[in-house]
């Protein structure tokens, strides 16, 4: 696909689970208050896929996506450690379990059916300038988004820092011991939410109004299968 067959917008249909974890919310005001975090309070979550959508697919991804979550079920996660990705001064902690892949696998390619050919505006911009590698190009330009299949990870943001002369290691010690209580332990997922916007800033503030959003009790009891 060219890159001038992709269509800008910046409307993104997200699908996610929040994690009601106290000490990431604490370790993330840490980031907030101290050293200039660039992402914003929201409520601790996992993201299992982010599409960019136009408005005129979004009734019919609607009724696809509620269908596929209505038969699902609550699993359980591990959350295993917390990571620093140094290219980014950044946080996370790793939420791993095989139903969290095959739901970002199902998601990912429910979404893509009604993408038709759209792709963030400042992902074509970078798309454009060449700062995609090959896979994340090929990512970009087939599903509207670069960190899907092998380049997704499953994990809860903490945050980032922005200020100058950061002790890292002192830091990362300071975040250990806020989430010492829930690293290396099991957490249940138990829901699923939904959110339509008109671009993905919107979605990434805390007091955002979303076009549409909805949280799902997984109530289902099919064996998770490839959609």
């Amino acid at each position: 696909m060219n890159n001038k067959d992709l269509i800008p917008i910046d409307s993104v249909f997200t699908v996610d689970s929040s994690l009601d974890l106290p000490e990431f919310v604490t370790a993330k005001k840490l980031m907030n208050n101290n050293y200039g975090n660039e992402y914003v309070l929201l409520p601790p979550h996992i993201t299992y896929a982010l599409t960019p959508l136009p408005e005129s697919n979004f009734e019919k991804v609607k009724v696809d996506i509620i269908s596929y979550i209505n038969r699902q079920k609550p699993f359980k996660a591990h959350i295993s450690d917390l990571v620093c990705e140094a290219k980014k001064d950044f946080f996370y902690v790793s939420i791993i379990a095989e139903q969290i892949k095959q739901h970002h696998k199902n998601i990912t390619r429910i979404l893509n059916r009604y993408r038709d050919n759209s792709i963030r505006t400042k992902d074509l911009v970078k798309l454009n300038n060449g700062e995609f590698d090959s896979l994340s190009a090929k990512y970009v330009k087939e599903f509207g988004y670069s960190r899907v299949f092998e380049r997704y990870v499953s994990h809860a943001t903490i945050g980032n820092f922005t200020k100058a002369n950061v002790d890292v290691s002192d830091l990362t010690g300071q975040l250990r011991l806020i989430l010492k209580t829930v690293l290396n332990t099991e957490i249940s997922i138990d829901g699923m939410h939904c959110a339509f916007s008109n671009s993905t800033t919107q979605l990434q503030q805390s007091n955002a109004d979303p076009h549409w959003e909805q949280t799902f009790e997984l109530l289902g009891g099919d064996s998770l299968k490839p959609s």
